[in-house]
């Protein structure tokens, strides 16, 4: 049976972390937000393909260059059970790591993972509340709207907004923290 008081401590930490999202990455939206969910919930498993192609993938955001504005770091939790978080590619770069590492790390995480529909309505309960008392720049109907769709798909993996992309260039894998393998 699950102590109601890790659900307590797990939404405090969702909370946290989304407030944090706002903070480091300017222009996080709607979709933002629900593609980071997913990410905790589902993975990287709708891009679990063969391994020569999650390498070409990797190298391709490999020479992306600096990041605008924000510092980036190497690991980005996202998760607030802590299980799932992001490495990033320009600063796995930058620490002289290898393509196959990550690449490693990536289908270790993601090979055999099922999607937990249950966290991510749970999670949708949890940004309502949240977008309720903090002064957040989105709007609420737009997330429940973006929700409600997306539940009825069957949650599926979507990319992160233009507005996003334009002012972060993301380059990064989400891995499952227990497959993080040492590194210089």
């Amino acid at each position: 049976m699950t102590n109601i008081f890790s659900y307590l401590d797990e939404k405090g930490y969702f909370q946290s972390i989304i407030s944090e999202q706002f903070k480091m990455h300017r222009m996080f939206g709607v979709e933002d937000l629900y593609k980071m969910c997913h990410q905790i919930c589902f993975g990287g498993s709708h891009a679990v393909m063969n391994r020569e192609r999650i390498e070409e993938g990797i190298i391709s955001e490999w020479g992306k260059g600096e990041r605008p504005a924000n510092a980036e770091r190497m690991l980005e939790l996202i998760d607030p059970r802590g299980e799932v978080l992001r490495v990033n590619i320009r600063i796995w770069e930058k620490n002289g790591e290898s393509v196959s590492g990550l690449a490693d790390m990536f289908i270790d995480s993601w090979t055999d993972a099922k999607g937990d529909h249950d966290r991510m309505n749970l999670y949708g309960e949890y940004l309502e509340e949240f977008l309720e008392k903090e002064n957040i720049t989105v709007n609420r109907a737009d997330i429940n709207d973006l929700w409600s769709r997306m539940r009825e798909s069957q949650y599926p993996a979507i990319s992160h907004s233009k507005e996003y992309v334009q002012a972060n260039r993301p380059a990064y894998r989400v891995i499952q923290k227990k497959h993080l393998k040492a590194f210089k």
